[in-house]
């Protein structure tokens, strides 16, 4: 086999992982209003996306230091473990990574104890398609 094609074999393989896991320019969010939900309790902070529609319920969800927010996946039939994530729009908010490995049916992202009160924006990606919501931790 020609040495170039061996060499570019790898070089190939690690461009494709680095384009995996850096962050996508997500389209802004345009489904229901985007203020957080005055009923949502902040110590139990759930959202639901859909996938097929990239509509979040809550589009801002209200969750506490110290709390585990649960992002639900629908329709469940279709999913894929590891086939959806979750990425922090500001890259220094690492907290907010995290993918359908273990539980196709969802993403669990535990919530830090020290983080101020404040908006966090997510973007959440499948199949490339890419939507941002927002957490808003309040103390």
């Amino acid at each position: 086999m020609n040495k170039t094609i061996l060499l570019l074999i790898p070089v190939c393989g690690i461009l494709a992982a680095c384009e995996a896991t850096g962050p996508l320019t997500c389209v802004p969010y345009s489904g229901p209003e985007r203020e957080c939900s005055a009923g949502q309790d902040p110590n139990v902070p759930h959202v639901t996306i859909n996938y097929n529609s990239m509509i979040v319920a809550p589009p801002c969800v209200r969750a506490r230091p110290g709390t585990e927010m649960v992002v639900n996946l629908v329709p469940k039939a279709k999913n894929e473990a590891g086939a959806a994530r979750i990425f922090p729009k500001n890259a220094a908010h690492t907290w907010l990574n995290g993918t359908n490995d273990s539980n196709k049916d969802e993403i669990r992202i535990p919530v830090p104890d020290d983080l101020p009160e404040d908006d966090y924006w997510y973007g959440f990606e499948f199949n490339d398609k890419c939507v941002d919501p927002r957490v808003h931790i309040e103390l």
